[in-house]
C-alpha cells in the first residue's frame, strides 16, 4: 500500500534559475521535478532537484533522510515529485510523491554511520555560546509546553528566549540541534501559532541558513574557526601535548566518515557547509572538533622548545587565569620528563600570578588557610589564587 510524502526543495540561488527566481516561483505549482540521488562527488549524500535538464534545486537538509528511504525502496536512482506549495520569502517548495507506507526515519538512523567511528583524543571544552543554546532550549521547551499556564512575564521572556535561541543555535550544527529546534517550532505552533508567528519564522529562516557560508548570523567559516581557537582550547592543547599521539589521533580523523577531515584541511571555504549536512551528532561532531583543534594547534607548536618560546611571549596581563595555570602545569611537566631549561617561563607564571592576587586582595590582606580534615593536607589563597575563601565544614579560616 502506497502513501504521500511531503518534503521541503531549496538552494534555488545556488543553481541554474538564480537569475529568474520570481518566474520560476510563479510557474512552478504543480510541475513535476526529478529528484536524484548521488548526482556530485562533492557531497555524495546531496539530492539534487531537476526540471529536464536543469538542476533547480536541492532535498532540505532535514529531509534527505526520508527521501533516501524514499528512492531506494523503489530499486531506483531517482524519483517523481510535483510541486504542492511555494514559498518565496523563504525559498523553498513543498514537493509530494507517492510512495510505499511505513517509511519512518529515526534519530538512530542518523547515529548509525558513526557509530564505527571512535575518536581517543582529548575534548574540548564548550564554547560558551554552545552552552547557551542549550540552556535557552531547555527554557524555551519548559515555558512552551506551560504555556496555558503562562502569566505575562513568562510570556515576555519567551518571546526573548525564542529569538535568541534562534539565532545562537545556527552555531550548532549537529543533528541533535536541527531535532531540538524542529521540535521548538511544533511547541510553538501548538501553544499559539499566530502569538509566535515571527520567532517561528525566525527559527524556519535559522534552519535553512545553517552551515551556509553566508553572511548575517549563519555559522561562516571564519566565525567558526573562532571559535575553536579560543582560549580553553589552548589551554586543553597544553596541558594534553604530551599525552596522546598527535599521528595517532589524525589518523582517526582521516576516518571520520564522509572524508570531512581531508574536505577541512583541502577546500576549507566548503567545510561548514559539508559538515552542517553530514547529520552529525553532537557527540560525534564535537569529537572530531577537539581532534581538529588538538592535531591543528600541535601542527603550529612543532616541539616543546617551541612551544615554551611561544608562551614567553604571549603572557600579559590579558593572558586568562586557566591558560595561565595550563601552561604552569605543561611547564612543570617539562621540567620533569626533558633536559629543556624552563626555569625563566615558570618564573614568569609565578610572577604573573602573584602581581594579580596582589592586585585583587591588596598586600595588607591577611592570607586564608584552608584546612582539609579528609586528606589532613594545607592550602591557601597564598599559594593558590584560586581556591574559595569562605569557611564550610572543611575549611575553617584561621586569623
Amino acid at each position: 500500500m502506497n502513501t504521500t510524502y511531503r518534503f521541503t526543495i531549496r538552494g534555488f540561488s545556488h543553481c541554474d534559475v538564480q537569475d529568474q527566481l520570481d518566474s520560476f516561483f510563479a510557474t512552478a505549482k504543480g510541475r513535476f521535478f526529478w529528484v536524484v540521488g548521488k548526482f556530485t562527488a562533492a557531497d555524495p549524500e546531496a539530492l539534487g532537484v531537476f526540471a529536464g535538464k536543469r538542476h533547480v534545486a536541492y532535498v532540505a537538509r532535514d529531509d534527505r533522510a526520508l527521501v533516501w528511504k524514499i528512492i531506494r525502496s523503489t530499486d531506483r536512482n531517482s524519483i517523481r515529485v510535483m510541486v504542492v506549495e511555494t514559498n518565496r520569502f523563504m525559498r523553498e517548495m513543498t514537493v509530494e510523491v507517492m510512495a510505499e507506507k511505513g517509511i519512518v526515519v529515526t534519530s538512530e538512523d542518523y547515529a548509525l554511520r558513526f557509530a564505527d567511528w571512535h575518536y581517543t583524543g582529548p575534548i574540548a571544552p564548550f564554547p560558551c555560546e554552545l552552552d547557551k543554546v542549550r540552556v535557552l532550549y531547555d527554557i524555551a521547551t519548559t515555558l512552551l509546553i506551560d504555556y496555558d499556564n503562562s502569566m505575562p512575564a513568562d510570556i515576555e521572556e519567551l518571546h526573548e528566549v525564542l529569538a535568541e535561541f534562534a539565532t545562537l543555535s545556527q552555531l550548532d550544527i549537529s543533528h541533535d540541534m536541527f531535532v531540538e529546534r524542529r521540535r521548538v517550532i511544533g511547541l510553538a505552533r501548538n501553544a499559539d501559532e499566530r502569538e509566535f508567528e515571527t520567532e517561528i519564522t525566525m527559527l524556519e529562516c535559522a534552519a535553512g541558513q545553517t552551515g551556509h557560508g553566508t553572511s548575517g548570523d549563519g555559522l561562516t567559516y571564519r566565525k567558526w574557526m573562532k571559535l575553536l581557537s579560543g582560549e580553553n582550547n589552548m589551554a586543553l592543547v597544553m596541558t594534553n601535548f604530551e599525552r596522546y599521539d598527535v599521528e595517532e589521533i589524525r589518523r582517526q580523523l582521516k576516518e571520520f566518515p564522509g572524508g570531512l577531515y581531508d574536505v577541512y584541511l583541502n577546500t576549507p571555504e566548503n567545510f561548514i557547509d559539508r559538515l552542517a549536512y553530514s547529520e552529525v551528532p553532537r557527540d560525534k561532531l564535537w569529537q572530531f572538533v577537539s581532534g581538529i583543534v588538538f592535531v591543528g594547534l600541535m601542527s603550529a607548536t612543532k616541539s616543546s622548545v617551541n612551544l615554551i618560546n611561544q608562551w614567553t611571549r604571549q603572557i600579559n596581563e590579558s593572558t586568562p587565569d586557566p591558560v595561565l595555570e595550563a601552561m604552569k602545569v605543561v611547564a612543570h611537566h617539562l621540567m620533569e620528563k626533558t633536559e629543556c631549561d624552563i626555569s625563566g617561563i615558570l618564573s614568569t607564571i609565578t610572577a604573573e600570578q602573584e602581581r594579580r592576587t596582589m592586585k585583587m586582595y591588596g598586600e595588607n590582606r591577611q592570607p586564608t588557610i584552608n584546612i582539609d580534615k579528609n586528606y589532613g593536607t594545607l592550602s591557601g589563597d597564598v599559594m593558590d589564587q584560586h581556591l574559595y575563601l569562605g569557611a564550610t565544614d572543611n575549611n575553617k579560616r584561621l586569623e
